[in-house]
């Protein structure tokens, strides 16, 4: 009888091919599996559980739309917005509609997705007794505070000291009046915004630092908010002799009719002293410090999306080239002198079209086709025509590079003049392309035209050190000595691996284009040994991932760099690499729909967000839902979830309404923190919480989302022979800040849901947990520090015992190590 010992500490190398399933001489063998979908490697080494997607809009049904494709366009004042398409059907065009700032939050019902906020004015602190003073509050300041978010992680804009530091309010004072004596230490007042209801939220620490009073006195402590200054109608919370201690958070809110846009609200926080004269001494000196660390009041504001209106039919592109799209955006503004030019206009090219544009004139957004022009006057290439239009853009060195044409063959369209032309504007004028074919130009700033070497239709350019052009057999640079110019332009091939028509992305210093009939990523990049650009193929150790083709690129930099490959099977692979470090793995994401479309739109804060297009059945019709990835790394507890949606309920009850977009589907429910399982939604789009005895639930706040499940499995035993029976007679899963995952073993030959599954218990008493069973408390109570084992026995015999960890809960799971001890039996 053979024995072993297994151990995994590494899941950088993402997920390998069976191809490899023996290569255990492979240097990435080691810290591969055989599959990770919907988890993630880090480059730390361990593998995340995804985060799940977030629902922005509806965007209507397949029947009826055909086709949709989401490009990001960034406004004239830098909002980050999204410009979907919509194709044209028979002899209609379609819609280009803009969401604007779409980064900025998104929900359509009136309680999901709010954001928090109270417009302030300067704080106003004010000293009313001639012996008190105050030290700190000068510093103070109004900022929106990121650490601190209401349940459904709203923003809250309130005070807080610079830095986060505790502000000391000392108040000494003599007196020798009986009864109360007070001071005013801290006056606010602030405008109600536009709120969804008459509720408004408190959160605040307030603590005492000191406070040795005489013993004829009594400290009070007040915090009052009020419709006039001073008042104390809406709230009031007073402590005698005992103040709150440093860092205890307050927590409150308040309803009343007067809680309405344009409102006033004053904030008053007094300290007072009770004095005893029955002492008979004449005066009594007190002395107290207390410490404000934040004070927040917020409100729920419906954050829909930001919709501009929609420019109706004039998108000429059908459900079939819409896909084929290629496009850049300007970073110029519009030239005063020239009426052809338009401000940060973004170019969009398609071999069966004429050039177009999209930008805002100052009045509205214009979708038209571009109108070029030489020194003359109107001006188009001789050589463009139906079928044989530019079909691929670039911006370099100033100039918009338009290049290629025909992307398929058509017999209707015998000859492809210009397949393997590249045109260039003059630099900071993309309209103008001054020369006419074949006349060359003289300065630096002027139009380029040039042929690549050989007879390839060109599929892609992309503007980096140099230019760099995809063909479909070929890859070449155009470069120059010096200035690129008319006439300083030289072509060379690099390489023959043959490019598909999918435009490439910037990946660090290198280029990641398709290659090869779309079903391999190559990344281009100078090698200095080869004194040129060489292309490696990325896809070498999981060649069946890209079976289906490519059919579009997006490159995110966050929580690392990361290439989103969206495939022809609507699934995604992604691309985790780090060539500082050597570390580059692939991983899967399946959202339980056919993706159609993704892009990546960076927020204001230079994070990374991918929207996408997803195809999904509701109530039996097939619709295009638009979704978003906005939190990739060490997301919360309950993140874990499809077409995900938060709210409020106001005033509290058991229904969560408002799901329209998940109706009759089974979803997962958490309400106050706490996960309750599965729930069906109605057909009316409401759905009731209630707990394991039927009691109906009292919401505040939720998240609903259709299940997102997530499984590792690792590379199989190998080692001594192949095809002894084995069998671990113990297996251990090291996570952190995780729950209990479900740990199994796997034979290959069978399916997935044969593997023995046993979920580790985590409950006193001890239950196993199923897939829709909730679990005990609150989950934001997980300790992301924490290390758990979770350690499962006798869980049947095979010749590979491959490991299964698979969580089909909404969340958190982080995977440190895979290790066990086996038996080999050889018949």
């Amino acid at each position: 009888m053979a024995q072993g010992e297994i151990i995994q500490k590494d899941f950088s190398g993402g997920e390998m091919s069976s191809k490899v399933f023996m290569r255990d001489d492979l240097e990435a063998h080691a810290k591969s599996c055989l599959l990770m979908e919907n988890f993630v490697p880090s480059l730390q080494g361990t593998a995340e559980r995804a985060a799940g997607t977030q629902f922005v809009s509806d965007l209507g049904t397949v029947t009826s739309v055909e086709a949709v494709r989401i490009i990001p366009y960034m406004s004239q004042a830098n909002q980050r917005g999204l410009l979907v398409l919509t194709p044209k059907i028979g002899a209609t065009n379609g819609d280009a509609q803009l969401y604007a700032d779409i980064t900025n939050g998104f929900g359509e019902a009136d309680n999901v997705l709010s954001q928090t906020g109270l417009t302030s004015t300067t704080p106003v602190w004010e000293n009313f007794l001639p012996n008190g003073r105050i030290s700190g509050p000068s510093d103070w300041t109004i900022e929106k505070y990121p650490a601190y978010k209401s349940p459904v992680d709203g923003q809250l804009i309130g005070l807080y000291n610079s830095g986060n530091q505790w502000a000391s309010i000392n108040r000494i004072w003599e007196t020798d009046i009986a009864g109360e004596t007070d001071e005013t230490i801290l006056t606010n007042v602030a405008t109600i915004p536009t709120v969804t209801s008459t509720t408004l939220q408190i959160k605040y620490v307030i603590g005492t630092g000191f406070n040795f009073p005489e013993t004829r006195t009594l400290q009070k402590l007040q915090v009052k908010i009020g419709s006039s200054a001073g008042a104390s109608d809406l709230y009031l919370q007073e402590w005698e002799g005992t103040i709150p201690a440093e860092g205890t958070e307050i927590n409150a809110q308040f309803s009343d009719p007067y809680i309405v846009a344009g409102n006033q609200i004053y904030l008053t926080i007094r300290c007072i002293a009770v004095y005893d004269s029955g002492a008979g001494l004449p005066y009594v000196t007190a002395l107290a410090s207390y410490r404000l660390q934040y004070f927040f009041i917020y409100g729920r504001v419906n954050k829909d999306i930001n919709e501009e209106t929609p420019i109706t039919t004039v998108v000429p592109y059908t459900a079939s080239e819409l896909k084929d799209v290629h496009y850049v955006q300007s970073p110029y503004d519009v030239d005063l002198g020239e009426p052809a030019s338009a401000s940060k206009e973004l170019v969009l090219v398609h071999p069966n079209h004429p050039p177009k544009r999209f930008y805002f004139n100052g009045a509205s957004y214009v979708f038209e086709t571009i109108p070029f022009e030489n020194s003359t006057g109107a001006f188009t290439p001789t050589d463009w025509a139906a079928g044989n239009y530019p079909s691929c853009c670039a911006s370099f060195h100033g100039r918009l590079m338009l290049g290629g044409a025909q992307v398929v063959k058509e017999i209707s369209i015998p000859s492809a003049t210009s397949s393997e032309s590249v045109w260039g504007t003059e630099v900071g004028k993309w309209w103008l392309i001054e020369t006419s074919d074949g006349t060359a130009q003289t300065l630096a700033t002027a139009s380029i035209k040039f042929t690549t070497i050989y007879r390839s239709p060109i599929q892609w350019i992309y503007g980096q050190k140099d230019l760099l052009v995809g063909a479909r057999e070929m890859e070449y640079v155009a470069s120059a000595e010096g200035i690129f110019q008319p006439a300083d332009i030289g072509i060379f091939m690099q390489s023959t691996h043959g490019s598909a028509h999918v435009q490439p992305v910037g990946f660090g210093s290198n280029v990641m284009f398709a290659a090869e009939g779309g079903t391999k990523v190559r990344t281009m990049n100078f090698a200095r040994d080869d004194d040129g650009y060489v292309a490696p193929d990325m896809t070498l150790w999981n060649p069946e991932l890209f079976a289906s083709g490519i059919k579009r690129m997006a490159r995110m930099r966050n929580p690392h760099q990361m290439l989103v490959v969206l495939l022809n099977s609507g699934l995604i692979a992604l691309l985790h690499q780090d060539a500082y470090v050597q570390i580059s793995g692939w991983s899967r994401l399946n959202y339980s729909g056919d993706v159609h479309d993704i892009c990546v739109v960076t927020n204001e804060q230079g994070i990374d967000e991918l929207f996408l297009v997803i195809i999904r059945e509701l109530d039996g019709v097939r619709n295009f839902f638009l979704e978003a990835v906005t939190d990739w790394e060490d997301s919360k507890p309950l993140d874990y979830t499809l077409s995900t949606v938060s709210g409020v309920n106001d005033p509290a009850s058991n229904l969560i309404k408002d799901l329209n977009h998940l109706i009759n589907e089974f979803v997962e429910v958490t309400a106050n923190g706490v996960y309750y399982g599965r729930i069906k939604v109605g057909s009316g789009g409401t759905l009731a919480v209630a707990d394991n005895a039927g009691n109906a639930v009292i919401v505040a706040y939720w998240s609903v989302g259709r299940p997102f499940s997530a499984t590792l499995m690792s590379r199989p035993v190998i080692a001594g022979d192949p095809t002894a029976a084995k069998r671990y007679s113990s297996l251990n899963v090291r996570t952190r800040g995780s729950t209990r995952p479900y740990v199994g073993v796997y034979d290959a030959g069978t399916s997935l849901d044969e593997a023995l599954y046993e979920r580790v218990p985590d409950r006193d008493p001890t239950v196993f947990m199923a897939n829709s069973q909730p679990i005990d408390g609150p989950t934001e109570a997980l300790n992301a520090d924490q290390v758990y084992d979770n350690t499962v026995v006798n869980l049947g015999s095979d010749s590979n015992q491959i490991v299964v960890v698979k969580e089909t809960l909404p969340l958190r799971t982080e995977v440190l190590s895979i290790s066990g001890k086996y038996t080999g039996n050889s018949l």
